[in-house]
């Protein structure tokens, strides 16, 4: 534990010189008391600040072990693995979903959509021991609405032109649109966000903590700019 030494000292200063006035020229009660005060002050002041001192070393040992344990998280070997893992998916499934939407702007909505979407479930599975059920259920709806699209159209082959034809080709052509961020037809309900492209690279780049990375750095920069203002 640090102490504030000089602190101490002027404390005994004070302190030793309150006792030798109170015995060596005091003549009363009344003036022993007087002159003994500050040493009573001094001894209380020793005490708080003993408390005090304390106080801040509980503070800067607890700040220590929590930066070791941060430092051991970040350094570790798995946690090098885990991080490496995820750029590596994050990369993967970024293409893939670049590549599908390319396929989906092409063709239109077909039964094209099931091989595209397995494609990507592909790439999902071969990681998932990195993944956590978190993430899997964040991108699973974009996959999802592809196999929505392809078994709708696949259905369109054996329904009759009527009724229950037109509902599934409104709800394959509005899932369809939910897939690549187009406004729906009107009158046929607002737009699934979940399954948006942009929501997807959204919650992979959260993955990494791009934006967090961003930030510092920027916040990094912009210190570094005002430190070479203020010494220039």
């Amino acid at each position: 534990m640090k102490f504030s030494w000089p602190v101490y000292i002027a404390l005994a200063v004070v302190g030793g010189l309150s006792f030798l006035a109170a015995s060596y020229f005091a003549t009363a009660d009344f003036e022993r008391a007087l002159y003994g005060s500050p040493a009573t002050l001094a001894l209380i002041g020793a005490l708080y600040q003993i408390l005090r001192d304390h106080s801040q070393h509980e503070k800067a040992r607890a700040l220590q072990q929590s930066d070791q344990h941060f430092i051991l998280g970040i350094t570790s070997h798995m946690a090098d693995v885990a991080f490496d893992k995820h750029v590596e998916f994050c990369e993967k499934y970024m293409t893939q979903m670049q590549k599908t939407l390319s396929t989906l702007f092409q063709d239109g909505p077909s039964g094209n959509c099931l091989e595209l979407s397995s494609q990507l479930a592909n790439i999902r599975l071969s990681s998932r021991t990195w993944l956590t059920a978190d993430i899997q259920n964040k991108i699973l709806p974009f996959e999802e609405a592809l196999t929505q699209i392809a078994g709708r159209h696949i259905m369109l082959n054996n329904l009759p032109v009527g009724d229950e034809r037109t509902k599934v080709v409104q709800e394959m052509h509005n899932t369809f649109a939910d897939v690549l961020g187009l406004t729906r037809l009107e009158a046929r309900g607002e737009n699934d966000a979940s399954v948006a492209p942009r929501v997807i690279m959204d919650h992979l780049q959260d993955i990494l903590g791009v934006k967090q990375l961003v930030q510092l750095r920027i916040k990094l920069v912009d210190q570094s700019v005002k430190t070479l203002e203020k010494n220039s």
